[in-house]
């Protein structure tokens, strides 16, 4: 008996290790070894959390506002960053025309699994575009970089 074919089972297994966090193992293992490094893997801050983020998180805490949220953020987040644009960038923007994600290649590998969308621009910039493109199902169009 042959066994049936899973496309979601067959896509996910061609999930690599991410590029990402090679590097920022591979940068972790030579800090432990006593070497000066500069990571440039997960694109993290190279400080320490700001206090007034603590303290807003400690508020948080307090307050229980520790449930799931809306996966596109919550309505007055979404509200502050719009008006933070507005002030920034002059832009006029509503709340419905955005959307939170936690990070950039989630919110486009989300986007292009949901779209079927291809991938049209130049691949490696950052070390996660190659992963992303291959998670995409409507494919890749590579175009070179200038």
């Amino acid at each position: 008996m042959q066994a049936a074919i899973n496309p979601i089972a067959d896509r996910i297994s061609s999930i690599s290790v991410s590029s990402t966090m090679k590097v920022s193992a591979e940068a972790d293992r030579l800090r432990n070894e006593g070497v000066d490094v500069v990571d440039f893997g997960a694109g993290e801050p190279d400080f320490p959390t700001p206090d007034n983020i603590k303290q807003a998180a400690v508020r948080a805490l307090d307050q229980n506002f520790t449930k799931y949220t809306a996966a596109g953020g919550t309505a007055e987040l979404k509200k502050a960053i719009c008006e933070r644009h507005t002030a920034d960038f002059g832009t006029d923007y509503k709340p419905a025309e955005c959307i939170v994600s936690v990070g950039g290649s989630s919110a486009a590998s989300g986007f292009l699994q949901i779209r079927n969308h291809r991938i049209f621009g130049t691949l490696g910039r950052r070390n996660v575009s190659a992963s992303v493109a291959q998670r995409s199902t409507g494919g890749t169009c590579p175009l070179p970089s200038l």
